[in-house]
């Protein structure tokens, strides 16, 4: 199968007081972790959203097409948009495509290839973390519904609409680790050591 991927990384991270996506995890910094495992994973192209602290990420994004976000303000939804253009005008022949964020620090390949075996296995729309009985990501959706989750922007939600939508066939992929995202400074602590990347990891 011919499988994309777009890593969303534009927020501000307000909420932690310093980019997420440069937070060290096992695997390097946050951005570059998640980038190198849509790759481990087939993931050709990746894309990677940068907008509130792009200057900063950019050098962290080896391996992936960067998509500048000018409204990366409007929340997660515009984050997505300008990713799935990026990714429908580089190529037209894709099967699915992985929707990633970039502060899941136990986010491995393995839990890539966990989604995509579900995906070709049920042949559902979609594949999807679940966690306590909801659908969000990591995901993978199936190339026909990307048109859609560009039109719609998430609803402003990034795609947790259309995966949770019961027209939607979604294979579930429970627990898969690197869930929980952290938002506050302790929730960072407790999943990466808390060190904000000074240099992008080497090769």
């Amino acid at each position: 199968m011919s499988l994309g991927a777009i890593v969303l990384a534009a927020g501000a991270s307000s909420r932690l007081g310093r980019p997420k996506q440069l937070l060290v995890g096992p695997r390097g910094s946050l951005v570059q972790a998640t980038i190198a495992a849509a790759r481990g994973a087939g993931a050709d192209p990746v894309f990677v959203t940068l907008g509130a602290h792009a200057e900063a990420v950019a050098p962290h994004c080896a391996g992936a097409v960067i998509v500048p976000v000018a409204a990366w303000a409007d929340g997660q939804g515009a984050s997505l948009a300008a990713g799935l253009t990026a990714l429908e005008a580089a190529t037209a022949s894709l099967d699915g495509a992985f929707l990633l964020v970039c502060d899941q620090p136990a986010l491995t390949t393995d839990v890539l290839v966990r989604l995509h075996d579900a995906f070709r296995r049920t042949g559902a729309d979609a594949a999807a973390a679940y966690y306590d009985g909801q659908a969000g990501v990591p995901a993978l959706v199936s190339a026909r519904l990307l048109a859609r989750l560009r039109q719609d922007g998430g609803g402003g939600h990034g795609a947790r609409a259309l995966l949770r939508d019961p027209a939607v066939r979604t294979a579930q992929v429970e627990r898969a680790e690197g869930a929980i995202a952290g938002a506050t400074p302790a929730d960072a602590a407790d999943q990466a050591d808390g060190t904000p990347a000074s240099d992008p990891p080497t090769a």
